[in-house]
């Protein structure tokens, strides 16, 4: 039994290191199959993740320079003075576009306005698109409002050769609406036609007012051939507009003499826009028209047209432009006008009677006991006045001063709201331009321009365009803008 230990004992070792090789094997295909799993996973991940690179997709635009001009006022909202402007043109935008599948998607885009002399980050963008056949789309949510050839890269400045776009034409201030829409893409016979509906509404609120159109809807269509395209619209909204803060007892003010047409409610607008455009990559040009009716409300509402055209040599594309604007309602202003100075005319021989009262002469005396009864039946608190001076035989000199300062005051409010609210809103201008646009890179672009604006129109007290402008002459704008998209 002795001798049998040793070879027991070999072969429990042998049995051992079997055993171990065979967990060592198992070890291994377990390390095998971990490590290929690791990699299908990474390969499903890099998969996912270009997959996902592929669905979603950001772009940018910033736009950055300087501007001034030789006139004493502002440039409408672009705050350009006679001050070199650093900020005046600066725009931030970041456009995202995530494809959930081919056909459907959300796009939004956000914008950052240094305008005044602070980034404001805003929405601009923020919509779903779906593709139900090839040539049509369907959106909606918060998107561009097509009124002009350029709306769809209205602050994409790199997209065209001006350092800014026209304000003549492109002031509607309303440039975003919340709706839905339709686009139909098509070609036949060499040229491709692109028609685009939508309803929606918009809204804009200052300070000052509140500005919406309601029930809004429009037919665009676009017809290309070539280098050659035309592009028609037309629409039409319920236009709301009121005054706020102090600018509200304006229209109270305006009431009482029978204006009614300072704010709307369900007012009837209508927009119209018509554009030529020849671009065969050497030769630019462009003529645009548009006009915007608006029934029952007399705030601006403007009928202009520009034209433009360049040629690019290499890197470097000169141009020249001339644009015209001028308010369609001038008739309706100036009968707001004729009313308030009438009624301003009416009250100043009271004024002057009040002013020169003398209680020692029995003329005098009741010559303003008669102004102030009859200012009395729109002021009954001037009654108890007149009954006084009567009884008294005189008297009350600083009481009446003061009913006669009272008066000239509201004068001179009701001139100084008629100059602001109507005469500075009867636009005319007319201006023109030269500039060279040259490319840096294929992405990065430097515009210099000179512009000259002229023809405010004859006895209007508007400025154009300009605020705060204390008289009529020419004014000229130098702008540097670079642009970029990335």
């Amino acid at each position: 039994m002795l001798l049998k230990i040793p070879r027991m004992t070999g072969l429990l070792v042998i049995a051992s290191v079997m055993v171990s090789e065979v967990q060592a094997q198992t070890v291994e295909e377990r390390l095998d199959r971990i490590e290929d799993k690791m990699k299908r996973d990474k390969s499903s991940l890099s998969k996912k993740i270009d997959r996902m690179a592929e669905q979603f997709t950001i772009n940018g635009f910033l736009t950055t320079g300087l501007a001034i001009h030789d006139g004493d006022g502002v440039y409408d909202d672009t705050e350009i003075s006679d001050e070199l402007c650093f900020h005046c043109d600066s725009l931030l935008g970041l456009q995202m576009n995530f494809a959930m599948a081919d056909n459907y998607g959300v796009t939004v885009q956000l914008l950052g306005d240094g305008g005044a002399d602070q980034f404001d980050v805003a929405m601009e963008w923020a919509y779903i698109y779906y593709k139900p056949i090839e040539n049509l789309t369907l959106r909606t949510g918060r998107m561009r409002s097509p009124w002009y050839a350029n709306s769809e890269f209205l602050d994409v400045g790199f997209a065209y050769p001006w350092a800014r776009l026209p304000k003549e034409v492109y002031n509607l201030t309303l440039s975003v609406f919340e709706g839905v829409d339709a686009t139909y893409r098509t070609s036949a016979g060499g040229m491709d036609v692109e028609l685009q509906t939508y309803i929606g509404s918009s809204v804009e609120s200052q300070s000052s007012y509140d500005y919406s159109l309601d029930k809004s809807m429009g037919l665009v269509s676009k017809f290309s051939y070539g280098p050659a395209s035309v592009r028609l619209g037309y629409h039409i909204s319920n236009v709301d507009f009121e005054l706020q803060g102090e600018q509200a007892q304006l229209s109270t003010a305006f009431s009482s003499l029978g204006i009614d047409n300072v704010e709307a409610d369900n007012a009837s607008g209508t927009f119209t826009g018509v554009a030529l455009t020849w671009d065969d990559g050497s030769l630019y040009a462009q003529l645009e028209y548009s006009d915007l009716q608006l029934d029952d409300i007399v705030t601006r509402a403007v009928e202009s047209y520009t034209a433009i055209t360049g040629y690019k040599f290499g890197q470097w594309m000169p141009y020249v432009y001339y644009t015209h604007a001028e308010s369609n309602n001038k008739d309706e202003y100036q009968q707001n006008i004729d009313t308030v100075n009438q009624a301003t005319a009416a009250i100043e021989p009271a004024i002057a009677v009040l002013n020169a009262y003398d209680p020692t002469d029995p003329v005098s005396v009741a010559t303003v006991q008669a102004v102030l009864t009859g200012l009395a039946a729109t002021d009954p608190s001037l009654a108890e006045l007149a009954s006084d001076i009567g009884t008294s035989g005189g008297g009350n000199e600083f009481a009446v001063a003061q009913v006669a300062a009272g008066l000239q005051s509201n004068v001179d409010s009701l001139n100084a709201a008629s100059a602001g609210v109507f005469g500075a809103s009867m636009i005319q201008q007319s201006s023109y331009g030269v500039g060279v646009k040259y490319d840096l890179s294929s992405k990065i672009a430097v515009t210099l321009e000179a512009q000259r604006f002229t023809d405010f129109g004859d006895n209007l007290s508007s400025k154009g365009f300009f605020t705060g402008y204390s008289d009529r002459d020419d004014v000229t704008m130098y702008s540097v803008v670079f642009n970029a998209v990335f």
